[in-house]
């Protein structure tokens, strides 16, 4: 019974204990992000999110609740999370894993869905931007966390930012907009420390999901799972405005029913997270269909392998382009921190390029 509870990653103290299953792809097992200013929002998930928790595919799952397999938690809502992390040991120096720890600070809005596993709670982060292009590489390969570039607008400070502005935007859309900052008084700083309390388990982005359905056809499937102790140092309770809107490549309003939070806080603390890979054993029977991605999650993605069958690659239809292409020495030390794990930097000649195409479509999801 208890390998079974393994095998599912039903057991708290694997997620908790880096010698349980490990992290990877030089991920530490354990990272505290000290001083976070976060503003944290519980918003209600709408009709169309409630639809596709029935249809299968929006939590990345292989197999269906009676074997294990993830399932939208429709009596919860969504968490909406938009945080400052100043102090965020993400980069490396040289090697990832290796090599001395480098701060990379950064603002990251996420979305995380409330699912459930065999009968316990978790949480997904299934939408997240961030404003620092290594960050999101760190997140999205390492964290299994699906982070797109934007930018943020952010009050990063400790104390209440009365009556300022929160503006996050991409490819020249405000997704979305929060005005009108009140304070409502201070809060339970117990209460608030429990929001972090309920574990999340990722997936990742394509190519991670694209790794795990290669590992399971001979073992289980890998999920991220991060447990998060919270010390909230201060907490206050918010009132706010706020509007959002959809992109031709960005779906970000539709996830929720209405903007009115449920529950509103604005808070500094220190965050100490533990990241494990977790095993879910897979069916028998075949997965569910793995391109059954939700728009908001896959739109506007930074790479461009999206495939219309499994394991075909479209091409995609550039034209006209005007290239500068040329060789040029580089300083392999300095160029080490932009490669996402487990990449290293093999010599000391690169390639610049660099091109305009006329037309182009890139932002079709399907190449066509």
């Amino acid at each position: 019974q208890h390998e079974q509870q393994r095998r599912l990653g039903l057991v708290a103290d694997e997620v908790r204990d880096a010698g349980a299953t490990g992290s990877d792809e030089g991920i530490p097992t354990r990272q505290t992000f000290r001083d976070v200013t976060m503003l944290y929002l519980r918003l209600p998930l709408s009709e169309e999110v409630l639809k596709q928790g029935l249809l299968g595919g929006l939590l990345g799952e292989h197999a269906d609740a009676e074997h294990g397999g993830f399932q939208l938690d429709t009596s919860d809502c969504a968490q909406l999370r938009i945080a400052y992390y100043p102090d965020a040991q993400l980069g490396w120096s040289d090697a990832f894993g290796s090599s001395t720890p480098e701060n990379l600070p950064h603002h990251l809005l996420s979305v995380q869905l409330p699912m459930i596993q065999a009968g316990r709670r978790l949480y997904q982060t299934s939408f997240a931007l961030v404003d620092d292009d290594r960050a999101m590489m760190v997140y999205r390969m390492g964290h299994g966390v699906p982070a797109k570039l934007a930018n943020i607008t952010f009050p990063s400070i400790a104390s209440f930012p009365e009556g300022q502005l929160i503006n996050i935007s991409r490819r020249g859309v405000n997704l979305l907009r929060i005005e009108g900052l009140q304070n409502q008084g201070e809060a339970n700083l117990e209460v608030v420390q429990k929001l972090f309390t309920r574990h999340e388990v990722n997936w990742g982005t394509d190519k991670a999901l694209e790794r795990a359905r290669q590992l399971g056809l001979t073992t289980d499937f890998a999920y991220k799972a991060h447990a998060i102790e919270a010390t909230v140092k201060v907490a206050w309770r918010v009132n706010a405005s706020l509007s959002a809107n959809d992109g031709e490549q960005e779906v970000f309003r539709g996830m929720f029913s209405s903007l009115e939070p449920l529950e509103a806080y604005w808070l500094q603390a220190d965050l100490d997270v533990t990241t494990s890979v977790v095993p879910v054993g897979k069916t028998a029977s075949s997965p569910v269909q793995w391109d059954n991605l939700t728009m908001w999650r896959n739109q506007g993605e930074v790479v461009t392998d999206k495939r219309g069958q499994p394991f075909v690659f479209p091409r995609f239809a550039y034209k006209n382009g005007n290239i500068i292409w040329m060789h040029l020495k580089i300083d392999p030390a300095k160029v080490q921190p932009y490669l996402p794990p487990p990449l290293k930097v093999a010599g000391e000649v690169g390639v610049l390029w660099h091109t305009r195409w006329e037309p182009a479509d890139p932002g079709n999801p399907w190449g066509t």
